[in-house]
């Protein structure tokens, strides 16, 4: 079962706590990633961590 955790980039505590530490670098390289190829009008992007699930 897939577990999916919405978290707003505008909450900079969960922000700085998912992404701010060494561990998790591959989450924010995985976000950055996905950022750079949102679509036009697209509004959000999913990100696949065994971290996070």
């Amino acid at each position: 079962m897939e577990k999916l955790f919405k978290i707003t980039l505008r909450n900079d505590y969960a922000f700085k706590r998912v992404f701010g530490v060494e561990e998790n670098k591959d989450v924010l390289q995985d976000l950055l990633e996905c950022i750079e190829n949102i679509k036009q009008g697209q509004d959000y992007c999913k990100i696949f961590s065994r971290m996070l699930l």
